[in-house]
């Protein structure tokens, strides 16, 4: 064998390895269960919670006060590291998700099967919780912990809105702010929390794993037979565009129905 088919050979050998690689590389940085365009959450302590009475009696999406009420008490908190999604789910992300498995579309995409014209870049909503949670499943990730939404918010500073302790209403997008409907995510770059997340006071609320469950000494309403009636409610966070600033806090809670959809509750993932 002559020495020039040699010299081909052993860069065969050597180049095919390198370009399966690279081919690997480029095609995880378009799949979205990469963490390209999430933010790490680094593990530790972190206070969570409120001692403000205001929020003791918990409201539903729409603002209203639920029947539940409970103590919040600020507490220290330890959490694993862990990966948050930059921005909140677009509707383009969404569409490529239905798309590809056929799933159902969002209540408001049915007459025309597919978003509004110009809104590649907004949140998605009018999805129940089990909606958002089979997207997050399906990209390779999982919805956030209420916990793990907390830290991301406020930092280990203990934070009421992301960017500090006051509000602003030229960092987000709510009621105060002159709102009247959903942004682009990532609009409000003076409004990222201390981690480089955006959006995670105001534009839409946000859906998380953590099923509510009342504390112990909470006041519980009975049933006719005497026995504790026990609902299935999700916590929402963050507060929407059409929410005030009480709402957009780094420690509200919202309370919702599993069903839920509205154009003010959208999602974001989390993946260990």
């Amino acid at each position: 064998m002559s020495s020039k088919k040699l010299i081909l050979i052993a860069l065969f050998v050597l180049l095919v390895p390198a370009l399966s690689y690279w081919l690997l590389r480029y095609s995880l940085a378009g799949d979205t269960s990469a963490t390209s365009d999430m933010v790490y959450i680094a593990g530790g302590k972190f206070i969570m919670g409120t001692d403000n009475e205001e929020f003791r009696i918990l409201r539903n999406p729409y603002g209203y006060a639920t029947k539940f009420q409970e103590p919040r008490k600020k507490r220290v908190v330890y959490l694993k590291g862990f990966y948050l999604d930059k921005y909140e789910v677009t509707n383009r992300q969404y569409k490529k998700f239905v798309d590809e498995t056929r799933y159902r579309l969002p209540d408001h995409w049915q007459h025309t099967g597919a978003y509004p014209e110009g809104e590649d870049d907004y949140p998605v909503t009018f999805v129940a919780w089990w909606d958002a949670k089979t997207y997050c499943n399906w990209a390779g990730k999982r919805l956030p912990g209420e916990e793990e939404w907390e830290k991301a918010a406020r930092g280990a500073d203990a934070r009421e809105f992301p960017w500090g302790k006051e509000f602003d209403k030229t960092k987000t997008n709510t009621w105060e702010a002159g709102a009247k409907s959903i942004h682009a995510v990532g609009k409000y770059e003076a409004g990222k929390s201390p981690y480089g997340v955006y959006d995670l006071a105001g534009n839409v609320m946000e859906w998380t794993s953590m099923e509510y469950r009342q504390y112990q000494h909470s006041p519980r309403e009975k049933g006719s037979d005497g026995q504790d009636l026990w609902y299935t409610m999700l916590i929402v966070r963050g507060g929407a565009w059409s929410s005030d600033a009480k709402d957009a806090q780094t420690f509200s809670r919202v309370l919702a129905e599993p069903g839920t959809k509205s154009n003010g509750i959208g999602f974001r993932c989390a993946k260990d």
